[in-house]
């Protein structure tokens, strides 16, 4: 039997000049896609198929903008730079910011959990408001999320 060893970027995606407002449009797919380009365009099509078996966009929070990226441990390197070269996500400018880097799922869930709880509490601070009750809730839900990451 054949063993995948992967890791985990647990990542944190930065609106650059007064774009992070438009961030919150983020899913799974445009993070997916963008860093698929970003890979074909740097590393050609032998690069993106050797990164394509085990990449996957495990979480991605529109609120917190905190993303978890699963790759093959052999070609993680290759994908945390590929990610490094991307400027732009649907046409906001943005950069790439790595929190945690692990080789098992369960570190992975907790820096995730950590640092997303950390940014919540930053946002509320920051605004100096209430936030909306219903972006309270989605911001739990996406808490949850995280604990059923490779449950």
């Amino acid at each position: 039997m054949v063993v995948f060893k992967n890791r985990y970027m647990v990542m944190e995606i930065l609106g650059t000049g007064g774009s992070a407002q438009r961030l919150q449009s983020l899913s799974q797919w445009t993070v997916t896609s963008a860093i698929k380009d970003s890979i074909l365009i740097n590393f050609g099509q032998h690069g993106l198929a050797t990164c394509l078996h085990s990449l996957q966009v495990k979480y991605v929070n529109p609120i917190t903008h905190l993303c978890v990226v699963r790759c093959s441990r052999d070609e993680y390197q290759r994908v945390w730079c590929a990610i490094s070269f991307i400027t732009t996500i649907e046409n906001v400018q943005v950069i790439f910011n790595l929190l945690d880097l692990s080789g098992n799922v369960r570190p992975c869930r907790e820096a995730a959990a950590k640092y997303d709880e950390l940014k919540l509490k930053l946002l509320v601070q920051r605004s100096g408001i209430q936030l909306p009750v219903e972006q309270v809730e989605r911001a739990r839900l996406h808490l949850k999320k995280i604990e059923m990451i490779d449950a």
